[in-house]
């Protein structure tokens, strides 16, 4: 087991391993929303590689750390912009949306699996609607819209938009990015939709019984989803979104859910300072690890399936190996 901490950072919120595992860029600020510094570090010694300062609301990183992206969530009018780095080096992405009218607000940023498109949560103002108060006259106020866009990156095009008619908070997509499921994350509704990239909106949901999801994750084969909600994690049938476990034991909310590259473990790390490792084809408790670096908020595994870290309070990043 290593331990790295990132001391320009009171919460590490982001990371994600290179292809062959040696670096892991970890993204943080001083608050649990919201990054202002990530850095690409080195997995033998903790030393920095490459180091990044910005202001964002949103961050996210690809798969294998090739990229990662940045945004505010501010509303603005009409148009928006996203920065994507690589290798010390930034391209901004901007972008208008043809859903929005007026102001324009980003909710999250999600990259799919091939790291060539990114997902952005949006939510904005559609025209006017009137609304008719019991003691007073009509009045016009803005038609609110939530949607997916994606975004090709290079060169940068608008590839689809999926208006989703919920808060997109959180947004995640199968492997073969055909298919996404999105919540309303920490700050929104915690119902669970799916949305297919070609035909839109499904009928499927799943209500989960606490009030936020903060969280979801494919499993490899893309047959199951894990939802983070509450202080449980739900493992759900990809397809029907029909209980498959409901894994209890966290004392805390959940904060991220990932599964191990071979799918059978998933790792889960909340707010009550452990990581629990949970067998998918039993449901059952493998381990739960407690390194005393406070209240843990991500969560990734290496491209090879041997190491896994996490993040958390006071900058701490743990590295640990993981069982065959």
């Amino acid at each position: 087991m290593r331990v790295f901490e990132m001391k320009e950072c009171n919460c590490v919120n982001v990371l994600s391993f290179s292809s062959d595992g040696r670096y892991i860029l970890a993204a943080g600020g001083w608050e649990a929303k919201g990054s202002e510094h990530a850095f690409v570090l080195d997995s033998l010694t903790g030393e920095s590689a490459f180091e990044y300062t910005f202001a964002a609301e949103h961050i996210t990183a690809s798969q294998e750390c090739s990229l990662f992206a940045i945004s505010n969530g501010s509303p603005v009018q009409e148009d928006m912009t996203v920065r994507v780095a690589s290798q010390g080096r930034w391209e901004e992405v901007p972008f208008r949306v043809s859903q929005s009218t007026g102001w324009l607000a980003i909710s999250c940023l999600e990259f799919l699996p091939e790291g060539k498109r990114i997902a952005i949560g949006c939510r904005g103002a559609s025209g006017l609607t009137p609304i008719t108060w019991p003691d007073r006259d009509t009045e016009m106020i803005d038609r609110i819209l939530d949607w997916v866009a994606i975004w090709q990156l290079n060169p940068a095009k608008m590839i689809s938009e999926h208006v989703t008619a919920h808060p997109v908070g959180v947004v995640s997509f199968r492997p073969d990015g055909r298919q996404f499921a999105f919540s309303g994350g920490a700050t929104s509704f915690a119902t669970v939709h799916l949305c297919d990239e070609r035909d839109g909106l499904l009928n499927q949901t799943f209500n989960p019984l606490g009030i936020r999801t903060r969280c979801l994750s494919y499993s490899p084969d893309g047959k199951k989803l894990a939802v983070g909600n509450a202080r449980v994690v739900y493992m759900l049938d990809a397809t029907t979104l029909s209980i498959v476990w409901e894994l209890r034991g966290h004392k805390g909310h959940v904060n991220k859910v990932v599964f191990t590259n071979d799918g059978r473990k998933l790792i889960s790390v909340g707010h009550d300072m452990t990581a629990r490792m949970w067998e998918v084809e039993t449901g059952r408790l493998t381990t739960t690890f407690d390194w005393k670096i406070g209240r843990l908020t991500t969560v990734a595994v290496s491209p090879d399936g041997t190491m896994a870290a996490a993040g958390g309070e006071n900058g701490r990043i743990v590295l640990w190996d993981l069982d065959p």
